[in-house]
């Protein structure tokens, strides 16, 4: 808050109750911005607050968000790792149901077909983090059709 006020100066010729009046206004006059000051403190306390609450609702958003995609992603990764085992048991029970002699000849064979795809994604993976994920228009050239200029 503000120092007490200070008596002013008594003026020529005034009055006793003048001078009383005078301390009364000057009081006042403080009380009066002592007032204004505690609304405007309020007020910025109030948005503050409200600064406050958002943040926290935005925090919890950006948690639970957060766990999504890492669930996601999650899920990306054991089903691609289930399709490549996938198709490693196509590919194998597809060749020793049509020769069992050569059995080590075609897990071999299906080895490196799961080798060549793993390697063609990680190719794939690095081509997108380069040219960016095709979500902007940037980075599908290569998917897609060109059609001739006129």
């Amino acid at each position: 808050m503000t120092s007490p006020p200070t008596a002013p100066p008594p003026q020529a010729g005034e009055s006793a109750m003048g001078t009383v009046q005078r301390q009364i206004d000057a009081t006042v006059d403080v009380m009066r911005q002592n007032i204004v000051k505690m609304t405007e403190r309020g007020e910025a306390v109030e948005q503050l607050l409200e600064k406050s609450d958002d943040l926290t609702q935005t925090s919890t958003e950006f948690s639970s968000r957060s766990r999504q995609l890492e669930r996601h992603m999650l899920w990306q990764n054991w089903k691609r790792t289930l399709i490549v085992l996938g198709i490693v048991a196509l590919v194998w029970l597809f060749a020793y149901l049509i020769d069992r002699t050569h059995t080590l000849f075609w897990v071999v064979f299906a080895l490196s077909i799961v080798g060549a795809l793993v390697y063609g994604y990680v190719l794939f993976r690095e081509y997108r983090a380069e040219h960016g994920s095709g979500a902007d228009g940037r980075g599908v050239e290569m998917f897609t059709r060109r059609t001739p200029s006129v």
